[in-house]
């Protein structure tokens, strides 16, 4: 009888073993036969990537849980708007200034998602530095700019919006960025904006900080996810799995700087650059990378575009700017963490700086994550 139990005994655990086996096996099998996605990401720069989450997810496996392999796409910077349209890549995370004005115009682009903001500061001559640290003071200030750029038309949407003032008289136009720092230096203009790779040199010259451009303006909008609109239609699930990779990504940059500088050295990234530029707030004028569309500040920027005629007769902007991808990235993020505050956090910060979009309430709002 105890020779009967013990043999019963043997086969229940053999059995036992080979479901467990089994089973493993058809897991892993699932995981292999996940279905992968190729993203190709156009750049114009040459060297690694200087975006946290980008790094992250590319090297700490958030891409590669998503299904997502990411490859690059070196591109002309004067042509770069135009490969996108055209579908030579995906996607680009550069400034949005020229996405938004070809795709107002027609282009078949898509923005998305954020990528950046902050890392510029305003800088001026000695002499005036005291006064104008006060933006209320600047009724009479000379500003060297460069024509058409994000600062410009940021400047301008500020001081329209929460002053009335059309500063434009004020602007003197440069035509780079030593101009600007040696025409501020001689006195030509009182200020210029200055980024982040430039405070070291315009503070060595014997210029002063005023304030960061966050002072104007907090999370003002800078670089964004930018899509070939067709291929963002066609494929659009990978879009989706790819803000979910940097969703989890942006938790990490904002929790865990240590992790988050060993990703960006494997892009070739060094680590005092990181340090300095990226996590350090006395230097890094503000930066975020934040995956967020925040298409209430793009918003206020396209309507500055059309109010001085950089963008004549443009389509409305939820014609070319998508937040429901984003949206179902980051519901599928809080499903899959729904104690994570935050994950429930970034639904707070979504609402806040994307309301202005058209039936936001009921799709958003009403319909929770």
């Amino acid at each position: 009888m105890k020779k009967t139990k013990q043999i019963l005994k043997t086969t229940a655990l053999l059995l036992a073993g080979t479901f467990m086996f089994f089973s493993c096996k058809e897991k892993k099998q699932v995981a292999s036969e996940q279905k992968r996605y190729t993203i190709t990401a156009g750049v114009y720069s040459q060297g690694g990537v200087a975006n946290p989450l980008y790094a992250l997810s590319k090297h700490d496996g958030y891409f590669d849980k998503e299904g997502i392999d990411i490859k690059l796409f070196q591109s002309d910077r004067n042509s770069f708007v135009e490969a996108l349209s055209v579908g030579k890549f995906d996607i680009t995370f550069s400034s949005f200034i020229g996405q938004v004005a070809s795709a107002a115009q027609g282009a078949d682009l898509v923005l998305f998602g954020g990528t950046q903001s902050g890392g510029e500061a305003y800088y001026a001559n000695k002499k005036v530095a005291e006064k104008y640290k006060n933006p209320d003071n600047w009724g009479d200030i000379k500003l060297g700019l460069l024509l058409n750029s994000t600062s410009e038309l940021h400047l301008r949407t500020v001081f329209q919006r929460d002053k009335g003032i059309d500063i434009k008289s004020n602007i003197k136009y440069m035509d780079g960025e030593e101009a600007k720092l040696q025409a501020t230096l001689k006195g030509t203009v009182d200020a210029t904006h200055v980024s982040r790779l430039y405070f070291d040199t315009a503070e060595n010259m014997g210029l002063v900080k005023l304030f960061y451009l966050n002072d104007l303006q907090p999370d003002y909008v800078c670089c964004r996810l930018t899509a070939n609109g067709k291929i963002f239609r066609e494929e659009r699930e990978k879009f989706v799995r790819y803000l979910k990779a940097e969703i989890k990504a942006y938790k990490v940059y904002k929790e865990d700087p240590e992790t988050t500088i060993a990703a960006l050295q494997k892009e070739k990234i060094e680590e005092s650059f990181s340090r300095r530029y990226i996590f350090d707030p006395e230097t890094n004028g503000g930066i975020s990378f934040n995956p967020d569309p925040n298409f209430n500040g793009v918003s206020d920027i396209y309507d500055t575009m059309k109010r001085i005629n950089f963008v004549e007769n443009g389509r409305n902007i939820e014609e070319f700017y998508d937040i429901s991808v984003y949206a179902d990235a980051l519901r599928a993020v809080i499903s899959e963490n729904p104690n994570d505050k935050f994950f429930a956090d970034m639904w707070t910060y979504f609402v806040e700086h994307n309301n202005h979009y058209p039936d936001f309430e009921k799709d958003y709002v009403l319909n929770k994550a």
